[in-house]
């Protein structure tokens, strides 16, 4: 990817992480759940690839799936028998998956005695299904009614669901209520997380999108949008909320840090910036304090400038003077009975006029 685009490290290691994050969730991975395995100390690693908080990729954990991703994905792979060539497939007992012919398939652990499936995929004496292969069995018997087969999380604004007794399947999970809170300031609506913005939006009819505001003042680390109702006059990115962003989240020019962005390193750029928009003696004191060696480059440019000038001008006055006096005259020298012209030349002076004579 980066071969193709032209970017910066940091903006190629954003964008790798959101091009496997983004395939993470096509092959079926979850957002990871907030587990000590899943969701490890920052001093550990930081978090993985499918934490809900959109990661910047520099953490070592931040390029690789979580034990949980990696469950979900190899679940998906094998439910629909994604990236298998159907034409060269051939079914197998062991390999975790139930296909035709077969009762159940626990992989590796159909050897085990204490397994519902047996080493040729078929249920042990007394079984009734397999605990590996059906979400709503128990011991290799249809779970209790109330059996919880999944774990709701607000991220998902998802319920949790439960075993009805009667059958191997676990229940679709229905909605949390639309508008639970879930991750940052977001809300859930219609079993789906919307951001700040778009959930005011819902609220209010407006057109909002996400924007981060762009001044170092109070306003930095709030939550900003834009409306968007004409997108050919997008509205001011403005702060709609008085909460401010968690520490460590992304701001402009650098992070937040108790509702303060704080920049990642000086700009030159934006000093100078800052120091026009509100000059002063006292400013300009100061910054040519702190600027000394720019103040000395910006002081001498006039100095610089007329100096050139200056030698420019006496260099073609020299010139001048070289080319008036720098000339040819011609005169007549009689010598005894002889007579030559010579042209000579002042400045080099004239040839000896005997060398010329026949």
């Amino acid at each position: 990817m980066c071969h193709l685009i032209t970017c910066r490290p940091t903006q190629c290691s954003y964008s790798n992480v959101l091009l496997i994050y983004l395939s993470g969730h096509n092959f079926g991975s979850e957002h990871d759940p907030d587990t000590a395995e899943c969701n490890p100390p920052e001093n550990t690693g930081g978090n993985y690839l499918m934490w809900p908080i959109a990661v910047n990729g520099e953490e070592k954990n931040n390029n690789k799936f979580s034990p949980c991703a990696s469950k979900h994905i190899g679940q998906k792979l094998e439910e629909i028998g994604c990236l298998v060539d159907k034409s060269n497939y051939q079914e197998m007992c062991g390999n975790g998956k139930v296909e035709d012919n077969e009762e159940c398939d626990n992989g590796d652990s159909n050897f085990d005695p204490g397994s519902c499936c047996n080493e040729v995929c078929k249920l042990r004496t007394g079984a009734i299904c397999s605990d590996e292969n059906t979400q709503c069995c128990l011991n290799c018997q249809v779970a209790p009614n109330g059996t919880r087969c999944f774990d709701g999380l607000s991220e998902s604004c998802k319920q949790d669901s439960y075993c009805n007794g009667k059958n191997f399947t676990c229940s679709e999970a229905a909605n949390l209520p639309d508008f639970t809170p879930c991750l940052q300031s977001g809300g859930c609506y219609q079993g789906e997380c919307r951001g700040f913005c778009e959930l005011k939006s819902i609220k209010t009819g407006l057109a909002l999108e996400p924007c981060l505001c762009r001044e170092l003042d109070e306003n930095a680390c709030k939550w900003c949008c834009y409306n968007n109702s004409d997108p050919n006059n997008p509205g001011t990115c403005m702060p709609h909320s008085n909460y401010s962003y968690d520490d460590g989240r992304k701001c402009f020019a650098g992070y937040c840090e108790s509702g303060k962005c704080v920049m990642l390193r000086s700009s030159s750029i934006v000093r100078i910036f800052n120091f026009i928009r509100g000059v002063s003696l006292t400013r300009l004191a100061k910054f040519m304090k702190s600027n000394i060696v720019l103040a000395v480059i910006i002081t001498s440019l006039p100095f610089y400038f007329g100096f050139i000038m200056l030698s420019k001008q006496l260099d073609e006055n020299a010139r001048k003077k070289s080319e008036m006096y720098d000339y040819k005259p011609t005169c007549t020298i009689k010598i005894a009975k002889h007579s030559f012209s010579t042209r000579g030349s002042w400045g080099s002076g004239f040839r000896d006029p005997y060398g010329s004579l026949s």
